[in-house]
């Protein structure tokens, strides 16, 4: 189970505002981008550390519509996703992943490793 903490991205949306928040650990958190992207543009996004199982990944964007090479297009409509990676997610992202812009946009990528359980 993963609770809500350090590593998502969360809003709160009525219909005169949208308002997104993030909540960084500060210690281990790991940010990759901002990422500026044109029509036609691909980036590929890493992360300095392997990704582990049971760490979270968070992804938002502005601007145009990105497609993610391994999770589907993010838009205005919804710019952001989370995902709490399982192994086989962890393995097949470590060489990391695209993003294709089909206009400007900018995004930026989170990803906060599992929490180290201490030794009893």
């Amino acid at each position: 189970a993963s609770r809500y903490g350090a590593g998502l991205i969360g809003s709160v949306i009525n219909a005169m505002i949208r308002v997104y928040y993030f909540v960084r650990d500060e210690q281990r958190t790991q940010q990759a981008g901002p990422f500026v992207l044109h029509k036609g543009q691909i980036e590929t996004v890493r992360f300095p550390s392997p990704l582990a199982a049971g760490g979270k990944l968070a992804i938002f964007s502005r601007g145009a519509e990105v497609n993610i090479s391994s999770f589907g297009n993010l838009s205005t409509d919804t710019p952001f996703l989370n995902r709490a990676l399982d192994a086989g997610q962890a393995k097949s992202l470590n060489e990391g992943f695209n993003l294709n812009g089909t206009g400007p946009a900018k995004v930026i990528a989170f990803y906060t490793p599992p929490a180290e359980i201490p030794a009893t």
